[in-house]
């Protein structure tokens, strides 16, 4: 058996692949994705994003066997990160998960 000490409600799987956001009154914005669970997302951005922000992400994954996700999600924080300080990584909580044309 595996030994598991996550306390959260759904494990976090590692990702490292592209995505796209559309917040409300904001540009669209490039992103990479680095870890998704069942209610989260992960994204490393180029800007800052206000907490509160409401929108869409589209997880692009590399590979076809895995099809696109699309998700209504609300911006939780966005700080830079200690490494390096002109990426910022945005924890976004999953409110819906969207139909695509791909599904």
């Amino acid at each position: 058996m595996l030994e598991y000490i996550e306390k959260r409600d759904y494990i976090r799987m590692e990702v490292d692949c592209a995505a796209s956001i559309q917040l409300d009154g904001i540009e669209p914005l490039s992103a990479i994705v680095k870890d998704l669970s069942a209610t989260g997302v992960l994204v490393w951005v180029d800007s800052k994003i206000p907490s509160g922000s409401v929108g869409t992400v589209s997880i692009l994954p590399g590979k076809n066997i895995t099809p696109p996700l699309t998700a209504e999600i609300e911006i939780l924080r966005c700080e830079p990160l200690p490494e390096d300080p002109t990426t910022f990584a945005a924890a976004c909580t999953i409110k819906e998960i969207l139909k695509t044309d791909a599904a």
